[in-house]
């Protein structure tokens, strides 16, 4: 059987947002990763890209996207007639511990990407952190409600 479009297609995305998309939004960012770290120390320009992609990253995909996202695919996997509504309210409910849970993880890792990762290198990082963070949030949210295994 083939494989999946899907993850070619996330991949894809991704790689897009940070060779192509970062660096419309942040211009210089790839000089900046090609300088010896002591210099991107002192740039203060730089250091504000790479704090700016943090917040993109983190302020917006992690803590407004990722979640709702997550439940809804969850609700249709456990056979929810709305699993997009219910995804949401699960994102609502658990927005005070899931947020910061998601952030302890994300902004040390995208940090050190945005900081010394080539932007080629970027997606690679990121699909390393996402296979800790997967496993994680799978374990501690996941559960088959249907089956009687909630977590």
């Amino acid at each position: 059987t083939a494989a999946s479009p899907r993850p070619v297609a996330a991949t894809r995305a991704r790689y897009t947002l940070y060779t192509r998309i970062m660096p419309a939004l942040f211009p210089g960012i790839e000089a900046f990763v090609a300088r010896p770290i002591g210099e991107r120390l002192r740039d203060a320009k730089g250091l504000r890209a790479v704090a700016g992609q943090v917040f993109i990253e983190n302020g917006i995909n992690n803590a407004l996207l990722y979640f709702p996202c997550f439940y809804s695919v969850q609700a249709w996997y456990e056979g929810s007639p709305t699993p997009a509504a219910d995804g949401l309210r699960t994102f609502r409910e658990n927005f005070t511990s899931d947020v910061p849970d998601i952030l302890t993880l994300w902004v040390p890792v995208q940090t050190c990407n945005f900081f010394l990762s080539p932007l080629y290198l970027r997606t690679p990082v990121t699909a390393a952190a996402s296979f800790v963070w997967t496993t994680y949030v799978s374990f501690s949210r996941g559960g088959d409600k249907r089956r009687g295994r909630d977590r």
